[in-house]
């Protein structure tokens, strides 16, 4: 008698759970939540009137010699050695910087010169130890920068020979020539 029971109470209970389990297979699937909008809009132009500007006359004094990025970040070109003390603090001082452009080598994609274009904001304190930071940060780290004052107009040859000098290559004589 005692199997009877406990057969009947296991069927009983097998019964309950299939007919749960094709309930919910019948519900309908939990209803989700709308997804959020993000706020963010494109921008109309990637660089500033006078950055298209210069990254014209870049295109030209270059060459095709070098492939051209914009607006890099600092922490994209380099990085901490794994016995470097202070890692985080070091990060943290150049997270949010960036350099208006970056000649890389057209093979390896090594970058090869750092270009800062420096508008009127450059003459700001601020704005002036943000450069010493960069250029210290550039300098230890062996990555030559290159400053450009911002202009309406630049002479192709005069930044080709600009960019040959900071690259450690002698000036071609046509690129010396006005």
């Amino acid at each position: 008698m005692g199997y009877v029971i406990c057969f009947v109470v296991m069927l009983a209970l097998a019964f309950v759970i299939v007919a749960q389990r094709k309930t919910n297979k019948d519900a309908a699937p939990p209803a989700k939540a709308p997804a959020e909008t993000m706020p963010f809009r494109r921008n109309k132009y990637f660089l500033s009137t006078a950055e298209q500007s210069f990254y014209g006359v870049l295109k030209h004094a270059v060459a095709g010699q070098q492939d051209i990025f914009a607006k890099v970040r600092l922490l994209d070109l380099l990085w901490l050695p794994p016995q470097a003390k202070n890692k985080q603090r070091y990060r943290n001082l150049v997270q949010s910087k960036h350099v208006d452009f970056v000649l890389c080598d057209p093979k390896s994609l090594q970058p090869l010169l750092a270009i800062e274009l420096d508008d009127s904001s450059h003459g700001r304190d601020d704005r002036g130890k943000r450069d010493e930071l960069v250029d210290k940060v550039l300098a230890d780290a062996a990555l030559p920068i290159l400053h450009v004052p911002a202009k309406s107009a630049y002479d192709p040859r005069q930044l080709t020979a600009g960019i040959q000098q900071a690259l450690g290559a002698k000036p071609q004589a046509a690129a010396m020539q006005k």
